[in-house]
């Protein structure tokens, strides 16, 4: 047990009356300890909880409100007064020139009623989170003196989860959840408002001349993780090596390494990021072992383990070292055999490079098992057996499932609006899923794209699918498959400069996989194939390769290249068998200008 919150447990375990105070990391958390607390004393003493919002509340109204719930209490034997902080992060309102926190009022508030708080006949213990404990310091410091027992509780290894997708070296479109803490790195508007928010906090500490732990604790580590979230790299790498230079605690070095990981990755040092997922893995299990000893527990790995496992295997699986990344999903299982995340991602490494679909199947559906009611689980499955098995009233089986057990994942939705139209031809509910898709998330740009293709295939709605497509473009300008999509379209309707323009954009990424490769060569000589150098004689290198565009659809270029009187409409026609439909290359060699190419 970390040393405070052993600390906690034997301060609430004294009947006396007097205040503590504890720095927790959310209101999710402080709820967490708050039912840890109830059955720590239940029936041994009374306990009365409060909840407070300190944007929100009046201070004099919270403390009334206590004083009536613990009036009759036995001051010999004082039960435990609860008071939980249920404040949203970064609520400001404009205040002349610059923006106030709301809850700068309600501390200054506490600071008057401080005698108060002490004299109540009960043990009083407020749950304060980063944000409010920062405020509480500046705003009300004489309240704070009267504390006699301050703590830090660390997080709880299970954090809100996140999306981790699969590999885009082979699945780019499929992905799995994990319940790991991740800083919520994906989120940019929080990562901008936490950066401006941790600095200035962090500005004021060196002024009070903060111990280096607690720098490296309250300031460095949430600097660091939303630097990376901003791709902010060179300052990313500053709190790092401010870090490196502290002596962290057991939780904050799982932490760090965690972070310093997914840094050299996103720079590119990958042997490092490897050897530090490593260093964080040994840590981790080290710490599991040590936990189940104290606890004479069974073991069961915590949630750094099998974060630090799923690293590793998603490090390698990019690499393309799928031994190496076989490896760790195997070991993942063979310590957590009913973990999801190693599961599902083994389903889908089975399916997607092994090619193995018995054995895949087998693990689609102990991922299933181990939890009915997991969307992402049932989606995948539901993957599997309509790409795979043809099975489609059981896929719709498995995504009505997915959408009953969780309304708003996105994945789920797009995946099934895609079934709709592209399995059922049930264009008008297709477009239902893809509209609720887009409510929950206007920004996830997989949605924005399959839509954008949809309302340029089923609907013929041309210039809205453009809107779609620049959105997706400019959320994502680096992806070549949003690029490419937006050039066909700009092409199909005759908008050749824009169109040869965003084609040559997409050439030129470094990151084309051999799908995309041939869909820009076929579209170069859709449109401009009289052009030196010639476009065939590139597709025809490009196909002679062996790569294909399986699943394509081409039907809007080739109209147009029609209406624009290409010189090779037959040609054209057997390209797209071959290249879409995989047909044999040889039907090609019966065309003249395919030999001479």
């Amino acid at each position: 047990m970390n040393e405070d919150l052993d600390l906690l447990r034997r301060a609430i375990e004294e009947p006396v009356s007097q205040m503590l105070l504890a720095e927790v990391v959310s209101p999710t958390h402080s709820n967490e300890l708050a039912r840890q607390i109830r059955a720590w004393l239940e029936p041994l003493r009374p306990m009365a909880e409060f909840g407070f919002n300190a944007n929100r509340d009046n201070a004099s109204i919270l403390w009334e409100q206590c004083r009536e719930a613990v009036a009759h209490w036995n001051e010999d034997n004082p039960g435990l007064l609860l008071v939980r902080d249920d404040s949203p992060a970064h609520v400001r309102i404009a205040h002349g020139a610059s923006d106030k926190p709301t809850s700068i009022g309600f501390w200054r508030t506490m600071n008057q009623l401080r005698e108060k708080w002490d004299s109540l006949p009960a043990q009083t213990l407020f749950l304060v989170t980063h944000e409010q404990y920062f405020f509480l310091t500046t705003e009300s410091d004489h309240f704070k003196r009267w504390i006699p027992l301050k703590l830090h509780l660390p997080g709880p290894q299970e954090a809100e989860p996140r999306r981790l997708t699969a590999p885009a070296s082979y699945a780019s479109n499929e992905s799995f959840t994990a319940s790991l803490l991740l800083d919520d790195l994906e989120d940019q508007e929080a990562a901008r408002q936490n950066r401006d928010a941790y600095q200035e906090r962090l500005r004021h500490a060196l002024q009070r001349g903060e111990s280096a732990q607690t720098l490296a604790r309250r300031y460095y580590l949430p600097l660091m993780a939303a630097t990376i979230a901003l791709q902010k790299w060179e300052e990313a790498a500053n709190y790092n090596t401010k870090i490196g230079q502290i002596a962290l605690s057991e939780s904050q070095q799982l932490r760090w390494l965690r972070l310093r990981s997914h840094l050299e990755e996103a720079q590119g040092n990958i042997a490092e990021a490897v050897a530090t997922a490593e260093e964080r893995l040994k840590l981790a299990e080290e710490l599991d072992t040590e936990s189940v000893k104290e606890q004479r527990q069974n073991f069961e790995p915590s949630r750094n383990t099998v974060s630090a496992l799923y690293a590793l295997y998603s490090l390698h699986n990019q690499q393309r070292n799928f031994d190496e990344a076989e490896r760790w999903l195997l070991h993942g299982l063979k310590i957590a055999p009913k973990e999801i995340i190693f599961l599902g991602n083994y389903a889908l490494f089975l399916k997607n490079v092994r090619r193995d679909y018995e054995k895949a199947e087998v693990f689609f559906q102990r991922a299933v098992e181990a939890d009915s009611e997991q969307a992402r689980s049932l989606n995948q499955y539901a993957l599997f057996l309509t790409d795979i098995r043809q099975n489609h009233d059981r896929a719709e089986a498995l995504y009505k499932r997915a959408i009953r057990a969780a309304p708003e994942d996105i994945d789920t939705l797009g995946n099934y609006a895609n079934f709709l139209t592209g399995r059922r031809q049930d264009h008008d509910k297709a477009e239902e899923f893809y509209q609720r898709a887009l409510e929950v998330d206007p920004k996830d740009v997989a949605t924005l794209n399959n839509y954008a293709v949809f309302l340029c295939l089923r609907r013929h709605n041309f210039e809205q699918a453009g809107i779609y497509f620049r959105r997706a473009v400019e959320l994502t300008p680096d992806n070549p498959q949003h690029v490419i999509n937006y050039a066909a379209l700009c092409l199909s309707q005759g908008q050749k400069d824009e169109g040869k323009a965003t084609l040559e954009r997409a050439a030129a990424m470094p990151n084309l996989s051999d799908v995309q490769q041939v869909g820009i060569s076929f579209h170069r000589y859709i449109h401009f194939p009289e052009e030196v150098p010639s476009p065939l004689k590139e597709l025809k290198r490009v196909l002679k390769s062996g790569k294909r565009a399986k699943g394509w659809t081409f039907d809007l270029n080739i109209e147009r290249a029609q209406q624009d009187k290409h010189p090779s409409m037959r040609l054209l026609k057997a390209l797209t068998s071959v290249i879409a439909e995989e047909k044999d290359s040889k039907i090609l060699d019966t065309f003249r200008e395919w030999r001479i190419a």
